[in-house]
């Protein structure tokens, strides 16, 4: 079965592994004898068919094991390559078990509409929500919070920035906060302080340490007083600062 590289059936495996704290996964795979399974759902479900052989086992069982394993939710719901953050509450943001039939659906047509790589997903994956203690919620009510890229190469950091910049946000803004201070909330989740820096740097440099290439290594703070390991994305892939010394143009596109 072929992965695009940026599955996290690729490097979950490896990261997981690490002394890094990480949200508790379940990461379920197609079956092999079945790689585009979530592919064949989406399709048939927007023409309305009949579902695709396999499903009707298959989903429930990950269902199943995404409650055993993380409990009564809520959940973070991603595939192995994208989580849809920004559509949140129809895609990634799960309250509890009811809502993953509805947004399985949302995400794959968010994949859909937004990729062409010429991969699709292999696997959906169900995670601990961490609370982010975000500063405010844009987009479709997704919290914006403490959140950090780190982009690594040769088994060191290469560069670090923050994650939320306040020209993605202004585009879909927070409804119920002024422009100002939205703005000012973002400065501050924004300040890496040096403790910050020299953590998250050792942090990112393990993960260096054991994959080769360039990546992006995402970070987020959460309120048990944790950075958390929450993504990772081929270096070429990952959005990147354009002013940054390590970007190119055709890799802040």
């Amino acid at each position: 079965m072929d992965f695009n590289p940026n599955s996290m059936c690729i490097w979950w495996p490896v990261v997981a592994k690490l002394d890094i704290p990480v949200p508790k996964t379940v990461i379920v795979q197609a079956p092999e004898e079945c790689p585009d399974l979530l592919n064949e759902f989406f399709y048939a479900c927007s023409d309305g068919l009949q579902l695709p052989t396999g499903w009707g086992i298959w989903w429930p069982a990950a269902k199943e094991s995404a409650v055993e394993y993380l409990g009564g939710g809520p959940y973070f719901m991603r595939t192995d390559l994208h989580s849809g953050k920004h559509e949140w509450i129809r895609t990634c943001f799960c309250p509890d078990a009811s809502s993953f039939d509805h947004n399985i659906f949302a995400l794959l047509e968010d994949w859909h509409c937004g990729f062409t790589s010429g991969f699709n997903p292999r696997a959906i994956v169900f995670r601990e929500f961490l609370d982010l203690m975000p500063g405010f919620t844009a987009f479709r009510e997704m919290p914006v919070a403490q959140e950090r890229r780190y982009f690594i190469s040769g088994g060191k950091v290469l560069c670090h920035h923050s994650y939320w910049i306040e020209s993605a946000v202004a585009q879909w803004p927070p409804k119920d906060m002024p422009e100002a201070e939205w703005k000012d909330t973002l400065r501050a989740l924004n300040e890496q302080p040096p403790a910050e820096v020299a953590y998250l740097t050792a942090q990112a440099e393990k993960v260096a340490a054991v994959l080769p290439g360039f990546w992006s290594v995402d970070f987020a703070w959460s309120a048990d007083g944790n950075w958390y390991l929450i993504d990772m994305a081929t270096g070429e892939e990952s959005w990147h600062h354009p002013e940054c010394e390590y970007s190119s143009k055709e890799e802040s596109a």
